[in-house]
């Protein structure tokens, strides 16, 4: 069963209309105190969902991350100490690329 929540203009106090019978129920503290806990119990798992989903993409990222740093610190120690990026071997690597 669903509920349309309105607001009657006259005693601006909200009011939820039946879908069967199209009555109108004044929405009281009494009467609202369920609905609302129950939004907000639904609402809290929704984000403590989002919260675990973002916590596994961080930490898939640092892994990654971490993983790259890795690749590029073996791939430094493996390159010829004339390969290694820096300005005053670029010099170095033109003159093996004209000689290849």
């Amino acid at each position: 069963m669903t509920f349309h929540a309105t607001a009657v203009s006259s005693a601006h106090e909200p009011t939820l209309l039946c879908p069967n019978c199209n009555h109108e129920i004044r929405l009281t503290e009494s009467l609202a105190a369920p609905l609302l806990a129950e939004t907000r119990h639904r609402f809290q798992e929704q984000l403590a969902n989002k919260d675990a989903e973002v916590a596994r993409k961080t930490e898939a990222l640092q892994q990654e991350r971490e993983s790259s740093r890795r690749i590029v610190s073996r791939s430094k120690t493996r390159l010829p100490a004339d390969w290694r990026p820096s300005g005053a071997n670029s010099s170095l690597r033109k003159q093996r690329r004209r000689a290849n």
